[in-house]
This record gives C-alpha cells, sequence and structure tokens, in this order.
C-alpha cells in the first residue's frame, strides 16, 4: 500500500493528459481494492492460525477443524468478490462498454437456473455446514443412519463416508444425514440389555423366585455392570414363562472389554447357576391329546394313547 500510494502521488505531478489520467486511476483504484482485499484474508487467515486453530486443536473432534478451513475458504471467496464488482463498478470499466449492473442481473438469473439444476447438490453442501455446526457425531464415532451402523472415516461437502461393520464404505448423501435420525453409539455412557428369560410350565413358583434372584445377583454382582438391575415374572407365554430381564453394561472406553465378551460371561454364569438348581430352560413344544375313537377329519383314531 506504500509502494502504491508513493507511485500515485508522483504520478500526480506529472502533467499528463486527461485520458492517460483516467486510465491510470482506474489502475490504481484496482491495485488497490485487490491490495485491500489480499490484506483482510492475510489478516482473518493470520488471526484464525494464532488464536483460533489453537482452541480447535484441542477439542476432541475434528469437525472444527473442517469448519475452521471452510470458513477460511468462504471468507476469501467473498472478499475477492466484492472487491472485484467494486472495481469493475466503479474504476470505469463500465464506461467501456461493461454495465455491473446488467451483469449482476444476468448472474441472477444464471443462479437461479444453476441451482434449480443442482439442487441436490446444493442440498448436499447445506447438509455438510449443519454437520459442521450441529456436530452429531465426529471423525471415528460409531453411527447408525439409513440402516446403517459403522464409523466415520471422512466428512466431505457432499457426502459423508462410513465405514460398515463388515468392511464396507457407504457414501451417505449429507442432505440425508442432515435430515435422518442419527444414532451415535459412541456417545452412549451404558449399554442397556433387555431380553427374556423362558422357563418350562412345569415350574414352581418357588423356582421362579430363585431364578429371579438368580438373575439379579450375578447380573449386578459383575464388575463392568451397574447395580441396577430387573428381573419380573412379567407374562405367561404360549409354552413358556415368561421373565423380563434387564441390566446395564459399561462401555468398553471404561472396562477395555467388549459388550459381547460380558454379556457371554453374564450368561453363561446364569446358565450354570440354572442347571446347579434344576431350572429348566423352556423351548418351543406342542402337547397332543389324542382321545379314543375320536375322528380327526378323514382319519379315525383307534386304540391310541
Amino acid at each position: 500500500m506504500i509502494v502504491l500510494s508513493a507511485i500515485y502521488f508522483g504520478i500526480e505531478y506529472l502533467h499528463i493528459s486527461n485520458e492517460i489520467d483516467l486510465i491510470t486511476s482506474s489502475i490504481f483504484y484496482i491495485l488497490t481494492l485487490c491490495n485491500a482485499a489480499w490484506f483482510t484474508t492475510r489478516m482473518v487467515e493470520s488471526l484464525s492460525q494464532n488464536y483460533l486453530l489453537p482452541i480447535v486443536t484441542k477439542t476432541e473432534t475434528k469437525l472444527d477443524d473442517h469448519a475452521l478451513k471452510l470458513s477460511l475458504k468462504m471468507i476469501k471467496i467473498v472478499v475477492w468478490s466484492m472487491a472485484l464488482i467494486i472495481g469493475v463498478d466503479n474504476a470505469g470499466v463500465d464506461n467501456a462498454g461493461y454495465d455491473i449492473k446488467t451483469v449482476l442481473t444476468g448472474l441472477g438469473i444464471g443462479g437461479m437456473a444453476f441451482a434449480l439444476a443442482a439442487k441436490d447438490t446444493i442440498s448436499n453442501l447445506f447438509g455438510g455446514v449443519t454437520i459442521f455446526l450441529d456436530k452429531p457425531f465426529k471423525l471415528k464415532d460409531r453411527i447408525v443412519i439409513n440402516d446403517k451402523e459403522g464409523h466415520v472415516e471422512e466428512i466431505g461437502f457432499r457426502s459423508t463416508k462410513i465405514r460398515t461393520l463388515e468392511g464396507r464404505i457407504v457414501y451417505i448423501p449429507n442432505k440425508s444425514v442432515a435430515n435422518d435420525v442419527i444414532v451415535n453409539i459412541s456417545k452412549e455412557t451404558r449399554r442397556r440389555i433387555k431380553t427374556y428369560i423362558t422357563l418350562t410350565y412345569d415350574t414352581t413358583p418357588e423356582k421362579v423366585k430363585v431364578a429371579m434372584n438368580i438373575l439379579k445377583e450375578v447380573a449386578g454382582s459383575h464388575e463392568f455392570t451397574f447395580p441396577e438391575t430387573q428381573a419380573a415374572f412379567e407374562s405367561y407365554g404360549d409354552f413358556s414363562l415368561n421373565i423380563l430381564f434387564i441390566y446395564y453394561i459399561k462401555k468398553s472406553s471404561e472396562t477395555g472389554k467388549s459388550i459381547v465378551e460380558v454379556q457371554s460371561e453374564i450368561n453363561l454364569e446364569i446358565l450354570s447357576q440354572f442347571n446347579a438348581e434344576g431350572i429348566e430352560f423352556a423351548f418351543p413344544t406342542q402337547t397332543i391329546h389324542i382321545e379314543k375313537g375320536i375322528i380327526k377329519g378323514n382319519l379315525v383314531v383307534k386304540n391310541a394313547a
């Protein structure tokens, strides 16, 4: 800016024609706008690197880093676009045959047509912005969306990349991510296990009470579960007495053991204690009673027990 100012004031002392003076003034006006735009973008970038970047790098999620980079790019585009429009409008270029108002009007109409033709792309872009702002998940989180479960590997402007538990890569459009229900499994504080224990109908009420006490004791005393457990004789099934069994397992990051491993240990202990108490599990069965001399359709049953 100092060099430009020195050159400008130096030319002012020269005796030149009005036409050349108009051209030089327009050139210096455009150069000054470019200098101002460059200074603004560099200042914003320097401030973000020295003050904002150290803050976002301390956060747990990488979405802040992506959002900062995206914001810087958008600011640069806006600043340079404004500099270009102001320069063309005020530097005498429109007198040479360019009407900035007509150009902007044409760009507006063209922009509407482009928006209609690329509405899906624009929806995905806005969906990506929504993900950056709301932060429903971060990189490496395990989520469920659109019946797809996996770990987030990349969040782009158009789509989000998820690696499923089968090892496959799934690309989900950001507009679907922004509009659909997202289940963030990595954010759970504990895993709720709900199941039914079915006992045979010849189980006595005393044995049912013993079974419920075993369920509460086994699940509540495990080192990787929470003490609050529930076991209740809920209903009479078609072939079994149904006990509702609910307990909670601590998340793997705290225990170092997977959920299924803890669940397996609990199930094995329950099976062992049930066998020791003579408590039998029920399975789908049918008991058929056949009477003597009763006709079943076209079949006559005789001397049957």
